[in-house]
């Protein structure tokens, strides 16, 4: 696995600019309806029991203004061209190295799914990342996105320029270009005060980052980070070879004057695809920034939950989007299918709160604006998955078991 990973580090190397190399998906039709978004499900070829559990349960419930479609590398490997070709629901993208590793492979299909978006689905409102061990109701996030369209201030286009999802905030080194592990929750009360910099030891943060597991760019946005120039620089050095960014950060000292230290040569971090675009907008230039056209990023905490725990799930009644951190199963996911047939409901007073935050990006040139969705008014429900112990109130539906 390591000779193949560094196998596709080097082809993707030859080929120069990373982001330039993996920009086709040949084979994919155009569709040029208006659409709210363009929904893409990151997966590999060895995950075909989670993709088949999703085409069964959550991605039958797509709304008619959203499409999604399972995405894989296809460079050398002919299965994903086989089940593009046999389902319909897959996009293949055809430079992208198949056999790349978890440190560069996410990144290539993150950056490399947003241009074939752009060119495929033109008229999409809004290009979405989600990953394959991830229960969405897509539903009620239609709802949400387009109640954010709506709810915040046009750009020229007409559209909000707005990243959606469920907020974190972290730092970028510029001497291993990776994630440097410092991370905090996104707290846009204090985000105003901790301004985004760079430090004496090459770390920029904090930024806001929207986590993978399911995030919205709009298109117009999209369209500017696949086309800045510094963002081409910085994804063409965070998918360096492993051994360029050895050599690069074992000339540089990696102490921070104002944090934890980086991770030294020999431990460096993987290009986490989702850090990574938030750092790529802090460094954007945003060209309509004397235009009074802030980038928004709406956060959605009580619409996301992510169970930590390695034995069973746990969700409310009004949980829009699970992610499996450890549970990463096809039964995971029909048992969470089964228990929000029953008990999912639709947050009744949600309202899109805006804060008056706004802070400068580090490229200098534009502004940002910080902003919640909150959504509220439903009976906090949880599903346990194995063998928890029924108590008061309790409703067993098969191998899942809900609170109220």
């Amino acid at each position: 696995m390591r000779e193949a990973e560094t196998a596709a580090e080097a082809l993707v190397e030859v080929k120069g600019s990373a982001m330039a190399a993996v920009a086709s998906c040949s084979a994919q039709p155009l569709d040029a309806r208006p659409l709210l978004a363009i929904l893409g499900i990151h997966s590999h070829t060895g995950r075909l029991a989670l993709r088949d559990a999703i085409r069964a349960t959550w991605l039958m419930k797509a709304p008619d203004s959203m499409v999604a479609k399972f995405v894989m590398r296809g460079e050398g490997d002919d299965e994903a061209r086989q089940e593009a070709e046999r389902r319909g629901d897959v996009v293949v993208l055809d430079k992208a190295p198949a056999h790349a590793g978890p440190r560069t492979g996410p990144l290539i299909s993150t950056l490399s799914f947003l241009q074939c978006a752009l060119q495929k689905w033109p008229r999409a409102d809004a290009i979405g990342h989600a990953e394959d061990d991830t229960y969405i109701v897509l539903p009620g996030v239609a709802h949400a996105l387009r109640k954010a369209f709506t709810g915040l201030p046009p750009a020229s286009d007409g559209k909000a320029r707005m990243l959606w999802g469920w907020m974190e905030m972290y730092h970028w080194s510029n001497v291993t270009h990776a994630p440097n592990r410092w991370w905090s929750y996104w707290d846009h009360g204090s985000k105003a005060r901790d301004t985004c910099h760079t430090s004496a030891a090459g770390v920029i943060g904090p930024f806001g980052f929207a986590k993978g597991a399911l995030y919205f760019l709009s298109s117009h946005v999209s369209s500017q980070l696949t086309t800045d120039d510094r963002v081409r620089a910085a994804a063409d050095a965070a998918l360096a070879p492993r051994s360029a960014r050895v050599a690069s950060s074992s000339t540089t000292t990696t102490t921070l004057v104002d944090g934890p230290s980086t991770p030294m040569p020999g431990a460096l971090p993987n290009a986490w695809e989702d850090v990574f675009i938030g750092y790529a907008l802090s460094i954007l230039k945003h060209e309509e920034a004397s235009k009074d056209e802030p980038l928004h990023f709406v956060s959605n905490p009580n619409a996301y939950h992510e169970p930590r725990h390695s034995v069973g799930l746990s969700a409310t009644a009004a949980t829009l989007i699970v992610h499996s951190v450890r549970n990463k199963s096809p039964d995971a996911l029909w048992a969470l299918h089964r228990w929000k047939q029953r008990h999912h409901c639709q947050a009744r007073n949600g309202k899109l709160q805006l804060s008056c935050a706004s802070w400068s990006s580090v490229g200098g040139g534009g502004r940002l604006r910080g902003s919640s969705f909150l959504s509220g008014g439903a009976s906090e429900q949880r599903v346990e998955r194995g063998e928890d112990t029924q108590g008061p109130g309790a409703d067993r539906v098969g191998d899942v078991e809900g609170t109220r």
